[in-house]
C-alpha cells in the first residue's frame, strides 16, 4: 500500500469537493418532507444554494489571495460582503415562511 499525499485546503480539487458537499446537505435538506411543515412556500429556499455558492466561493478566492488574516468566522463578520449576503439569506428565509 503506497502512501497517498494528504488532501491540502489548498488543493483545487479538495476545495471543490467541499463546496459540492456543502450544497448537496442543502439541497437534500430542501428536498425533505420536513421541510413543507417549516416553510409555506420551500422552493424560495433554493435560492440560499445560489447564496451559499457565491459566499464560499468568495471565502475561498480571498483566502487563496493571501487577503484574509482573521480567522474565517471573524472574517465574516467584519466582511460587508459577507453580512450582505447573511441580510439576503435572512430574507430568503422570511420570504419562505
Amino acid at each position: 500500500m503506497s502512501p497517498q499525499r494528504p488532501k491540502n485546503a489548498a488543493d483545487p480539487a479538495f476545495r471543490t469537493l467541499s463546496v459540492r458537499r456543502c450544497l448537496l446537505v442543502l439541497a437534500l435538506y430542501i428536498n425533505s418532507p420536513q421541510i413543507e411543515v417549516l416553510y409555506s412556500r420551500p422552493k424560495v429556499i433554493w435560492m440560499l444554494c445560489v447564496l451559499m455558492l457565491y459566499w464560499i466561493s468568495r471565502i475561498w478566492m480571498v483566502a487563496q489571495r493571501g487577503k484574509m488574516h482573521d480567522d474565517p468566522v471573524v472574517f465574516a463578520l467584519k466582511d460587508k460582503q459577507s453580512l450582505a449576503i447573511g441580510v439576503l439569506a435572512a430574507v430568503v428565509v422570511a420570504l419562505a415562511t
